[in-house]
């Protein structure tokens, strides 16, 4: 599916029509930004161009060379950099249809394995600390990884064999 407008052009629009018909000075629309989320988002992509310049990308593309062994790049990366960052480096050596549906499917149940793979899990994380909830990480991880290898494991299974 492709936009006729660019996502980013759309985005911008979207950001501008809703600081002008704010109805609170624009100061405190800036004090409601979450900055730390920002913080986090720049990070992954410092740590994608960061990983382009290192010997990991071309490894990777040498031994991601079918459907399995890219959903196993992609959940074992999503879930040490975040699906986010892992999409953006292993899509340099995806080509085949069926290694972007691996790779969109993998990367993004991949996310329910640790909180570190969907930032979704960490603003969750974060929102409850800040109101004094305990939400432990070994309770998300008990839960998501299994979910998160089974899932990722029947999508793999009928994106290739199926």
């Amino acid at each position: 599916m492709s936009l006729p407008w660019p996502i980013t052009a759309v985005l911008v629009v979207a950001a501008f029509a809703l600081l002008f018909a704010r109805r609170e000075p624009g100061g405190e629309v800036l004090r409601d930004v979450d900055w730390t989320l920002l913080v986090l988002f720049v990070g992954m992509f410092v740590l994608v161009a960061g990983l382009r310049t290192t010997p990991i990308v071309p490894a990777l593309e040498a031994h991601v060379i079918d459907g399995l062994s890219l959903g196993a790049a992609a959940f074992a990366l999503s879930n040490l950099v975040s699906n986010v960052p892992a999409v953006l480096v292993l899509s340099a050596g995806v080509s085949t249809h069926e290694g972007w549906l691996v790779l969109s499917a993998v990367a993004t149940l991949a996310g329910n394995a640790t909180p570190v793979a969907f930032a979704a899990s960490l603003i969750v994380l974060e929102g409850a600390a800040r109101r004094g909830v305990d939400f432990p990480v070994r309770c998300l991880v008990a839960v998501g990884l299994p979910v998160s290898v089974v899932t990722s494991a029947l999508a793999v299974a009928l994106l290739v064999w199926v």
